[in-house]
């Protein structure tokens, strides 16, 4: 797989249009725990897209990271 063999510093993923209702587990796509990232997404509803991030767990997020992107 292209993450494991490249081990980027982080990822970003745009027109994810994964559901707000989660039903799509954020671990069925990126399964952080195994590759040692911190994954972070925001769904759109189904007529828009969302994004995901993924930060390699050797590096602290900023609390902007945490908050909703509106």
């Amino acid at each position: 797989m292209l993450l494991e063999s490249t081990k980027p510093d982080a990822v970003i993923l745009n027109e994810t249009k994964l559901d707000k209702d989660n039903s799509i587990l954020t671990s069925e796509v990126a399964p952080s725990d195994y590759w040692g990232y911190t994954t972070y997404r925001l769904d759109r509803n189904s007529d828009r897209s969302g994004v995901m991030l993924l930060v390699k767990d050797d590096y602290l997020p900023r609390s902007a990271l945490d908050k909703e992107l509106g």
